[in-house]
């Protein structure tokens, strides 16, 4: 009996569709495999296998894009989307790598890479083959750079860099507050320390920045359960003296309304 391949698990309804692809459908379970191996999650490799079905969708409209497929058709698809859908932007740059390493992606003409995409593909490297961090671990890192070089104007002036300043972080970090909670900010934060600290240590920051900034303290249990454990329900339930008619009105009142019991349980 034939094992059921990755692909038909994470998309049941759609393998078929899939795999009709043209140029990407029948390499789609190798590609898939690939992700698998290196570190993505099974939801990620779902997302990026929607994300393969809007790269196609938008190289079918580019006339022999699909056909004859290369570097420059990837390139302009992750310029396309970059903004418009960082996740499908990522989905390119994840079946780029794929492609390449199968020697299956002929050149072509070039895109333009702006100085901001060169920097976070080289801090990927980084990650990948120095510290060992997962595929999605490191694209996490770099969509959150990304707002970074773009506020500190990157792509203008690269040696931006060379003279940062405290101020000019600090007032990012201002900013990424404005949209994430605490902890959110946390990951931020930790992807901007992690990039000043390769900054410094290849000589291109004089001072140690990333020393300099402050993590949003986080402290367990300080927010509200979404819902009460069924343990707890249970107890809450037997302390109730059911002897009285208040008690028994009590006991009674959680069981009679549907939605609250619902929530407590879970």
């Amino acid at each position: 009996m034939n094992t059921p391949k990755l692909l038909d698990e994470l998309c049941p309804r759609a393998c078929i569709r899939f795999r009709a692809f043209p140029v990407l459908g029948p390499v789609l379970d190798d590609a898939v495999k690939w992700f698998q191996d290196h570190g993505y999650t099974r939801s990620t490799i779902r997302n990026h296998i929607r994300g393969i079905d809007e790269l196609v969708r938008w190289l079918k409209r580019r006339r022999n894009a699909l056909a004859h497929l290369n570097t420059g058709h990837l390139d302009a698809a992750y310029e396309h989307f970059r903004l418009r859908k960082p996740s499908v932007a990522g989905t390119i740059r994840a079946i780029d790598r794929f492609l390449r390493e199968r020697d299956l992606l002929p050149e072509g003409p070039r895109t333009p890479v702006l100085p901001s995409e060169r920097q976070l593909e080289v801090f990927g490297v980084y990650l990948r083959e120095v510290r060992g961090l997962a595929e999605t671990t490191v694209e996490g890192h770099q969509n959150r750079l990304r707002l970074f070089l773009r506020f500190i104007k990157f792509d203008r002036r690269p040696s931006v860099i060379r003279g940062l300043k405290t101020e000019q972080i600090e007032a990012f970090i201002r900013r990424a507050a404005n949209t994430n909670n605490r902890f959110s900010l946390q990951h931020v934060i930790a992807s901007l320390r992690a990039f000043l600290q390769r900054q410094h240590a290849l000589g291109v920051l004089p001072m140690p920045l990333h020393q300099r900034i402050d993590t949003p303290r986080v402290y367990r249990l300080e927010q509200l359960p979404r819902a009460v454990p069924w343990v707890q329900v249970v107890a809450l339930l037997r302390s109730i003296d059911r002897s009285t008619s208040a008690g028994l009105r009590d006991f009674t009142w959680p069981l009679d309304t549907g939605s609250v019991a619902a929530s407590w349980c879970g």
